[in-house]
């Protein structure tokens, strides 16, 4: 800012167009509006959102999100979740499915909004985009995608791939049980889903054994450590 320009109010420096150095000056004064007013003005779109989020206009707020994200795709969840602050679901519902075409779990955020808009149909069409992302990552990377894919074809309305995909976790969990025994758990819970609820309860035992065994060990490794330090600082001569 200039020397002379220091001198000058907000709305002399926005008249003569330095709209850089009056938004500032707004900002200083607290009078978001102006300063949003200047940051549209200049392009700054994400800078007018903050001014106009100081004033909860979150309306404004979402509308220029949504042309920052023009230019930077990550926007478009920052529009989402004003428009959500706005009560304006469907609006929301959108700026999610953009945002979810780069990253593909916020799919599930569109479905909640386009529900909350009272569009089921919608709604179901978000969720099976979500059920087909899971079930893409379950093949591809690993099987514990499947329980969420197995939730979005259940919202989606289409049961029998829902329950197809709860089979597949089964499997992964009982596979991943022989290394990892907390599996025992998730394993419990699927079978008494599927009303399996003697299978499900001797797993559930075996889970609860294996906590109680976790937890001793811990309690005696705690209880080594604590004897350790003693010992050691039992060892330490006095200061002369």
């Amino acid at each position: 800012m200039g020397f002379f320009d220091a001198f000058k109010s907000p709305e002399s420096l926005e008249k003569e167009g330095k709209l850089k150095e009056a938004a500032h000056k707004y900002w200083k004064k607290k009078e978001y509006q102006g300063a949003a007013r200047c940051y549209e003005e200049l392009g700054w779109y994400d800078s007018a959102a903050w001014a106009w989020e100081e004033l909860e206009a979150w309306e404004k707020v979402a509308e220029n999100k949504e042309k920052a994200a023009e230019e930077d795709s990550m926007y478009w969840k920052d529009a989402a979740e004003a428009w959500e602050k706005a009560d304006r679901f469907s609006d929301a519902a959108r700026c999610y499915e953009q945002y979810a075409k780069e990253e593909p779990w916020y799919w599930e955020n569109a479905a909640e909004s386009w529900k909350k808009a009272g569009d089921e149909d919608k709604s179901k069409e978000a969720w099976l985009q979500s059920a087909k992302y899971y079930a893409k990552e379950a093949v591809d990377d690993e099987g514990i995608w499947w329980e969420d894919a197995a939730k979005g074809f259940e919202k989606a309305g289409q049961k029998e791939k829902a329950l197809k995909c709860m089979k597949y976790y089964l499997e992964y969990c009982i596979q991943q049980s022989k290394k990892e025994k907390w599996y025992y758990k998730e394993i419990a819970q699927v079978l008494e889903r599927f009303g399996q609820k003697e299978k499900a309860a001797e797993y559930m035992k075996m889970y609860e054994e294996y906590e109680k065994e976790r937890k001793e060990r811990a309690l005696k490794r705690l209880e080594e450590e604590k004897k350790a330090r003693a010992e050691q600082a039992a060892d330490i001569p006095p200061a002369e």
